[in-house]
């Protein structure tokens, strides 16, 4: 998925714009995404948000990868 690949950039690059893109996604594929590929996103979301380092984030931090394991599917 090319998206997962500008995010990763964004990462890597530029943190706010990662934070930025992830949430777009989020609204605007993340219905059309699987659940492995949307608890992903939502990691790395809040993945994003913890590593900007403001400890103003730290609950939406918290609170995205919450989302991220209650999206992800359970495997037995």
């Amino acid at each position: 998925m090319w998206q997962n690949n500008l995010l990763k950039f964004y990462m890597e690059h530029d943190i706010n714009k990662a934070i930025t893109y992830s949430g777009e996604l989020v609204d605007e594929v993340g219905g059309l995404l699987s659940p492995e590929s949307l608890s992903d996103l939502h990691f790395s979301q809040g993945t994003s948000i913890a590593l900007r380092g403001h400890v103003d984030d730290i609950d939406l931090a918290k609170d995205t990868l919450l989302t991220s394991l209650e999206t992800a599917p359970v495997t037995s």
